[in-house]
């Protein structure tokens, strides 16, 4: 850690903090290994034993999940083979990135596959006595139009998403998994050959991640620190070209210029004059700043995540189909249920009317609650003393 940076922490600690507050704010941003690592590192004598304890007892938990996972991602790989697969975050970025199996706050077991591969790699996973989960449909429509599954154990205690895709095909390049197979590189994981994306292209991954979230969690902005951080021949020119090639410059500026802002990554000077030439990365990188600790981000509301979107693609036909899946999802939204026909009772013929009726009774219900929310957000500036 920079010395100028644990002289701050140094001088936030001499600060009245709420414990209670922070801890729940790091387990949200998924970052409470981070933090407990860095307290204890800099000046443990500064904190109470009763938050230790707790930042401890947090600690031994996160570790005996991924130690659970990593043994779970070990049988993945041996019933998958010879069928090839690619762990994405999870253990395997947890120790490309960090070194350390318990450093990453994660839940569940992603791992990428050829869509060709499915129907096998779905057979191999019932051997686990894994189940698909409720939530998803097998059929050739979902596997057409979709991207990943997702299989659960027993007591729902493991989960396991398995990709043929990325992202949902609305994002265009995004969801292309060639990104990550492309050049992927062998990894030993625990005495077991693996595969791993190159480090250029999970940056590129993980920049496609954290947009699609609009970076709602500080720990994936840690992910990117950290994988530059350990990868110190990063071909910059390279990642650049592929950037280009997907038309996800934005998308890569955006996230690492977020990166650097919130987390002070160095970067190299050809990098930054090209975050600081984008206008849009410019602007959209000090709100999504704002919105990273925000109790009710801007970026969290429908609408306006879908007008983010659209500022940030750069391919003309991405744009059109992302635009036509928001149309869609409106008019799902618009499309009248039992509630909405509820209120009065309209003759057939006049049943259109009923579009007309939804959104009314929306405003009813959510309207007061907005207001009372975006003045919390933006209270009324108090009077000025023009004395």
């Amino acid at each position: 850690m920079p010395p100028a940076i644990a002289d701050r922490i140094t001088a936030l600690l001499d600060a009245p903090l709420d414990w209670v507050y922070l801890q729940d704010l790091a387990q949200r941003h998924a970052v409470g290994p981070l933090l407990n690592r860095s307290l204890r590192a800099v000046c443990p004598e500064r904190v109470s034993e009763v938050v230790l304890s707790q930042l401890a007892a947090a600690q031994a938990q996160n570790t005996r999940r991924a130690l659970q996972l990593s043994g779970e991602l070990l049988k993945l790989l041996r019933i998958f083979a010879p069928v090839p697969v690619l762990p994405i975050k999870g253990p395997v970025l947890a120790l490309m990135a960090y070194g350390n199996l318990a450093l990453r706050d994660y839940a569940d077991l992603d791992v990428v596959i050829h869509e060709r591969d499915l129907v096998v790699a779905l057979a191999r996973l019932q051997s686990l006595d894994l189940t698909l989960d409720a939530d998803y449909t097998p059929s050739t429509e979902y596997v057409r139009t979709e991207y990943h599954y997702r299989f659960v154990d027993a007591d729902r205690s493991v989960g396991v998403e398995v990709h043929w895709r990325l992202a949902p095909r609305h994002y265009g390049a995004l969801a292309a998994p060639d990104l990550l197979w492309r050049d992927a590189q062998t990894f030993d994981y625990f005495g077991l050959s693996a595969l791993a994306p190159r480090p250029e292209a999970y940056l590129l991954y993980l920049c496609g991640h954290g947009f699609r979230h609009l970076w709602s969690k500080l720990a994936w902005l840690c992910d990117i620190a950290e994988l530059l951080r350990t990868s110190p021949d990063f071909d910059w020119s390279a990642t650049l070209e592929e950037a280009r090639r997907l038309q996800m410059m934005r998308v890569m500026l955006l996230g690492i210029g977020l990166a650097r802002d919130v987390l002070a990554v160095p970067l190299p000077d050809e990098i930054v004059r090209l975050i600081t030439a984008d206008r849009v990365v410019q602007r959209l990188i000090p709100q999504l700043r704002r919105d990273l600790f925000a109790s009710h981000p801007k970026s969290a509301q429908e609408l306006r995540r879908y007008l983010l979107h659209l500022r940030i693609i750069e391919d003309r036909r991405t744009r059109l189909r992302y635009l036509r899946h928001v149309g869609a999802v409106l008019l799902r939204r618009l499309h009248p249920n039992a509630q909405d026909r509820g209120v009065i009772k309209l003759p057939r013929a006049l049943s259109f009317l009923y579009y007309l009726i939804r959104p009314l009774r929306l405003i009813v219900i959510y309207g007061p609650a907005l207001i009372r929310r975006n003045r919390v957000q933006h209270p009324d500036p108090s009077p000025r003393d023009d004395d």
